[in-house]
């Protein structure tokens, strides 16, 4: 293990080596005054203190070079390269997927749409979506439902539910909306699960183990969380509970455990149950100005309650922020939501919360959702 030696160790080793040969004066006092950091106008002195500089350099860049090489210390593309080495590389970003609804105008009513695969569809800030599937209104039915999924990857691409409305392909006689936040959208893998990953690489690249089950999920577009059960009907079985529950990601989920579950293994690939969580709160302000949290008064009960949702399904708040939601297993806490809140609104006094009271517990293998929400102002 090398030790990091810093500018002040190595001139003060430097200039005791020279002291020691006689090459500095043999005034005690001068070799105390260096040794107390007390500038020295000495020739010599300062050509140690020159080439303690490089020399401190060299031991960082030797630091470094040692830390390229271990799992432990390594970052960014160092890491990618250990990576490589055993037949890993970094996962990327995934891309985000939503439900969609296409609804028929008036004009419209009597007429069967089509709308095609790949036709293209986007938020008012520009996040662009494109269908996944063709819809058809049939020219008795007024909408129909199918997915889109995002153009590009990563947190960037997520979307809160009603975010989707322009139409960048134009279909006549049609509106679109979206009803549901988008799912996934998830981040490249970061330093830790990589290097946690080649740790583990030996049991990533045999079929059937739970670090292969993990990476193959993590790419799943649309994905936004996933539970592995095995052994959970006896040996050679493994339940997989994935994060929507929509047969979109359900099967995306299936086709990519195929590729690395081991031959005489019996796999289950399931939705997570969804568990309704309504809320009723009051909210009170300590200002009764026409501006609260950068929002128009008269808007707040739209952005509060565009929040909440956020809050337990994930998607964006009303700021902007990215929102995660809440996970499997995760219960609701109306304390930690008012918590969440007033990060949001800093003239938010307190929150009353009529409904739910109390912690709403969610089962291991359920996942909160929202249902009714009611924001009344005090």
């Amino acid at each position: 293990m090398l030790r990091l030696k810093s500018h002040r160790e190595i001139l003060a080793g430097l200039i005791t080596k020279a002291y020691e040969r006689g090459l500095l004066s043999d005034d005690i006092g001068f070799f105390d005054r260096i040794t107390r950091g007390e500038s020295i106008e000495n020739n010599y002195v300062l050509f140690l203190a020159s080439f303690a500089d490089i020399l401190a350099e060299y031991y960082q860049d030797l630091q470094s070079l040692l830390d390229s090489f271990d799992v432990d210390r390594a970052t960014g593309s160092d890491l990618d390269r250990l990576a490589s080495l055993v037949g890993l590389e970094r996962l990327g970003p995934t891309r985000s997927i939503a439900p969609i609804t296409f609804e028929k105008l008036e004009s419209a009513q009597d007429e069967e749409i089509l709308v095609p695969v790949n036709t293209r569809i986007a938020t008012e800030s520009g996040i662009i979506y494109s269908t996944m599937y063709e819809a058809v209104i049939a020219a008795d039915e007024l909408q129909a439902t199918t997915y889109a999924i995002s153009a590009g990857a990563g947190p960037e691409t997520r979307i809160g539910a009603g975010e989707l409305t322009v139409l960048v392909d134009q279909v006549e006689g049609v509106t679109v909306f979206n009803h549901e936040a988008s799912t996934g959208g998830n981040s490249a893998e970061d330093d830790n699960s990589l290097a946690r990953r080649i740790r583990m690489w030996p049991f990533e690249q045999q079929r059937g183990t739970y670090t292969a089950y993990e990476s193959a999920l993590n790419r799943v577009a649309g994905l936004r969380n996933f539970k592995i059960i095995p052994r959970w009907d006896g040996p050679g079985t493994v339940k997989v509970i994935v994060d929507p529950p929509s047969n979109v990601v359900v099967d995306f989920a299936r086709d990519a455990i195929v590729d690395v579950q081991a031959a005489d293994e019996d796999v289950k690939v399931v939705g997570v149950e969804e568990k309704v969580v309504n809320v009723h709160c009051v909210a009170t302000f300590e200002t009764a100005g026409a501006l609260l949290g950068g929002k128009r008064r008269e808007n707040l009960e739209y952005y509060l309650e565009k929040d909440i949702r956020a809050y337990i399904d994930g998607g964006r708040a009303s700021n902007g922020q990215i929102v995660d939601g809440l996970g499997i297993g995760e219960n609701f806490s109306p304390f930690k939501l008012m918590n969440y809140l007033a990060d949001l609104y800093p003239e938010l006094e307190d929150v009353d919360f009529e409904y739910p009271t109390k912690k709403v517990v969610i089962g291991d293998n359920e996942r909160a959702t929202s249902g009714i929400i009611e924001v009344t102002f005090e």
